[in-house]
This record gives C-alpha cells, structure tokens and sequence, in this order.
C-alpha cells in the first residue's frame, strides 16, 4: 500500500512538473528548489508512517530497559530499607544494654552510700 502510494504520488509528481514546465508557468532551477524544499518533510512524515514497527520496537526496547531500572532500584531500596531496620535493631538493644548498665550503676551507687546520705538525697528530692 505504501509503494502504491509513493508511487502515485511520483507519477503526479513527474506529468505536474512536466505541464509546468511544458506550458512555460515555472523553469526548471525554481521547480527543484521546490521540490527539493518539499522533499524533506515529505520524507519525514513517511518515515513516521512507514516506520511503525521501528518505532514499537524501539519504545518496547526503552520500556523493558526502565523495568529492568526499576527492578534494580526497588531491588537497591528494599536492601537499604533491611540495613535501616537492622540498624534501627541494633540501637534499641544497645538502648537496652545502655539502661541495663545504668540501672546498675544507680544500684552499686545507692548500695555504698551509708544511711545518712540517703536521708539527705531523699530530703533534697522532696525539697525538705
């Protein structure tokens, strides 16, 4: 159909040119930069048309690329995401380890002090 078409066009083309030319409307220089200047977007629009399969082809080859891309950034993201957690794990049993140790700490402290400064830790507390 496409050939048909090109052709047509071709051949109006061509008996166009020569009744233009035959009748003594236009020469010959004008006439090619014409078609000349005509030429370029006529073969841009048919490569548009002509092309489709290309075309396809191409934005398919791109689409699977960017699900590929995609695949690798969730992939990268969902790595990130368990580092985060197990960091995050990490802290909260350092957290707990940290009260632990402070608790004791507080213990072994309240234990060696003798029964006068308790009264007076006591009184200070209760702003006595």
């Amino acid at each position: 159909m496409k050939k048909l078409m090109v052709g047509l066009f071709l051949v109006i083309t061509i008996v166009g040119v020569i009744y233009l030319v035959q009748a003594g409307i236009i020469t010959w220089q004008p006439l090619t930069m014409i078609i000349a200047a005509v030429a370029a977007p006529f073969k841009f629009i048919m490569s548009l048309f002509g092309n489709e399969e290309k075309i396809r082809a191409k934005f398919a080859d791109e689409r699977a690329e960017e699900r590929a891309h995609q695949t690798d950034f969730d992939t990268r993201i969902k790595q990130k995401e368990e580092r985060v957690g197990a960091l995050r794990k990490e802290v909260e049993d350092i957290d707990a380890e940290l009260q632990i140790l402070r608790k004791k700490r507080q213990a072994g402290t309240t234990a060696e002090k003798n029964i006068t400064d308790k009264q007076q830790e006591g009184q200070d507390l209760l702003g006595e």
